[in-house]
């Protein structure tokens, strides 16, 4: 029956590519106004995202997905939080599958050196951070996703 169902939109290259860039203009963008209006205790917060003893390979997805819109909704803008876990859902699958050199562990420490980042009120190695975080790692090369010449990673 037409207009029944489940669609399932697959994600491709460039949706991925366009996604990310999305991302890092959110949460790039995020942290000048994190670091502006959180309290540390707010910062800290986010380190309960990062100390997961129970993050496994499997299910850190679930762990990135609530750091990332934890992160974003320092900011206090709802709405910035919202359309940033909906891009972040729209590839945890995907992503999951891109980053196989790295254990949950690595990829937990990552994001605890962001909170370390940002608790330190220093701008500039937030956002250096971030932009790591967010850009694709795999045995993939890098210039499949169109990163290596993006203005994002300067």
């Amino acid at each position: 029956y037409p207009s029944k169902g489940y669609f399932i939109k697959e994600v491709g290259m460039k949706d991925y590519q366009e996604i990310i860039e999305l991302r890092m203009i959110i949460e790039v963008g995020a942290v000048d106004i994190i670091i502006d209006r959180s309290t540390d205790e707010e910062i800290k917060s986010l380190y309960s995202f990062v100390d997961g003893k129970d993050a496994t390979r499997e299910n850190f997805y679930e762990f990135n997905r609530r750091f990332h819109y934890e992160l974003v909704k320092l900011t206090k803008n709802q709405r910035l939080a919202e359309i940033l876990y909906d891009l972040v859902c729209s590839i945890s699958r995907p992503w999951s599958y891109l980053n196989f050199e790295k254990t949950a562990e690595e990829l937990q420490a990552a994001h605890k050196v962001i909170v370390d980042a940002l608790l330190e009120r220093d701008k500039e190695k937030a956002t250096k951070l971030l932009k790591e975080d967010l850009t694709p790692t795999s045995a993939l090369p890098r210039g499949l996703f169109g990163f290596q010449n993006s203005s994002f990673m300067r």
